[in-house]
């Protein structure tokens, strides 16, 4: 549970307090939805579009601009190990996707 006295989170919502004008309609090949799956300390997880196969994911969108740079390393280092696990109750990494402001880690929706 989040309070008012957390800068990251609006007190009225789950969701961080960046707006949604602040994502990118698309990064990579996937079309972000407005729906929230999810949020962590560090991502939201929304439901995503995998624009060439028309399959449905789920994305963790991370704002690199909000995070310290040990924060950023620690992120890289999750997403690697997440691309190396292949176990059945895990849900595989598909792609990840990277731009100026934002990482992007995309998983099917199985």
């Amino acid at each position: 549970m989040t309070t008012g006295n957390d800068a990251r989170f609006d007190a009225n919502s789950k969701e961080p307090a960046t707006t949604s004008a602040a994502l990118p309609a698309f990064i990579g090949n996937y079309a972000i939805e407005p729906t929230v799956l999810g949020v962590g300390n560090f991502a939201t997880v929304r439901l995503g579009t995998h624009i060439p196969t028309g399959e449905q994911v789920a994305l963790k969108l991370i704002d690199k601009r909000s995070l310290l740079p040990e924060d950023l390393g620690k992120i890289h280092r999750e997403i690697a190990i997440s691309r190396a696990l292949r176990h059945p109750h895990v849900i595989r990494t598909y792609q990840t996707v990277e731009d100026a402001d934002h990482i992007a880690v995309g998983k099917f929706i199985q």
